[in-house]
C-alpha cells in the first residue's frame, strides 16, 4: 500500500543514499538479478545532476548523450546495485525524424 511505501522511503537529497528495508530485495542480494527498473525525468541540469551522482558513489554506466528522439540521458547504478535513468528533454523531435534517425516505425508519438 502507498501508506508503506511512505513509511519505508524518505525524502532524500541524494538519490544514491537508501534507507535499508527487509521487505525489499537488491540486485547485490540476488546475485545480480535486476529487481527493478527506476526511470527519472529532470528538467534541467542533468549533466551537473551526473557530476553529483558520480561524487556521492555512484558508478556511471552510460554517461549523459543525447538520443536521437530529443532526451539527454544517463545511467547511473546505486551501492545496492538498482540501475537509475536520468533523463532530460532537450528538444522537441518530429515522429518522422525520429523514425527515419532510429530506423524504425513508431506508433503514437509525443513530439
Amino acid at each position: 500500500s502507498s501508506q508503506h511505501l511512505e513509511s519505508q522511503i524518505r525524502p532524500i537529497r541524494n538519490p544514491f543514499r537508501f534507507r535499508q528495508s527487509v521487505t525489499r530485495s537488491s540486485p547485490v542480494s540476488v546475485a545480480g538479478k535486476n529487481t527493478q527498473s527506476v526511470y527519472v525525468r529532470l528538467k534541467e541540469g542533468i549533466d551537473a545532476h551526473c557530476d553529483r551522482a558520480r561524487a556521492a558513489g555512484a558508478e556511471i554506466v552510460q554517461e549523459p548523450a543525447d538520443q536521437f528522439y530529443g532526451e539527454r540521458q544517463y545511467r547511473a547504478r546505486d551501492p545496492e546495485g538498482h540501475v537509475w535513468t536520468f533523463s532530460q528533454t532537450v528538444r522537441s523531435v518530429p515522429r518522422e525524424e525520429a523514425e527515419r534517425l532510429g530506423d524504425l516505425q513508431i506508433e503514437g508519438w509525443h513530439g
